[in-house]
């Protein structure tokens, strides 16, 4: 079986296991347990990524409801790294000392990330849920919100910036895309436009994260320096 196939199936069934699993909620810190969540790994090895990912997953009960995937081919040279999202918070795993940090800290090490990785790929995985209608775009810097903007309006270009960079927000035909970014790779630019309930571009570098308000998977461009 192809891994596209494995990997849509198989990120339905251990979402959906997880409903019932106990996990390791009695020992870990209140930060561990999670609501939603979305997590972006870039990487050169897909199929271990996998394996941590279910893995992580099914000891931290994340995803009660189901976890959803997504995989991106990326063309050229990236810095490899993980993104987590809990709730609307970006997650700073290698500077938190709880038990879900120390977890993605093991698996960016097994997967020797963060490290320039040529025509990587995007792996995307995001708890499930209801869909809200999407007609407003959330702009963070940091976990702190900015802005708030229409999805309706037509924004041809406006810079959000803080003492990181920036990047250059477009808006038009109900949907958002970052158009310009001051960090190297580019990554949240070459991921194109969002525009449906849940989605999102972060820049870590940056630390700016624009999201369409609702649940669903998001991109990152977690691996631009």
């Amino acid at each position: 079986m192809i891994r596209r196939d494995f990997l849509t199936k198989g990120a339905i069934a251990f979402g959906g296991a997880l409903a019932g699993a106990a996990g390791l909620k009695g020992i870990l810190d209140v930060r561990d347990v999670v609501g939603t969540f979305s997590l972006d790994v870039v990487t050169g090895d897909p199929a271990s990524t996998i394996d941590a990912v279910q893995s992580l997953t099914e000891a931290f009960n994340l995803g009660q409801g189901g976890v959803r995937f997504e995989e991106h081919q990326l063309v050229g040279s990236h810095v490899g790294d993980i993104a987590f999202v809990s709730g609307s918070s970006l997650v700073d795993f290698r500077r938190s000392g709880d038990a879900l940090s120390a977890r993605l800290s093991r698996i960016a090490r097994q997967l020797d990330l963060p490290r320039r990785i040529d025509d990587p790929v995007l792996l995307q995985f995001a708890s499930t849920g209801g869909r809200s209608t999407a007609t407003e775009l959330h702009v963070y810097s940091g976990d702190t919100l900015i802005q708030r903007k229409s999805l309706h309006q037509n924004l041809e270009s406006e810079r959000i910036e803080n003492r990181h960079g920036y990047v250059d927000l477009a808006i038009s035909n109900g949907a958002a895309r970052i158009t310009a970014a001051s960090c190297k790779h580019k990554t949240c630019v070459n991921m194109g436009a969002i525009g449906r309930g849940g989605q999102s571009l972060v820049c870590i570098p940056n630390q700016i994260r624009v999201a369409v308000a609702g649940r669903g998977l998001k991109s990152v461009d977690g691996i631009a320096s």
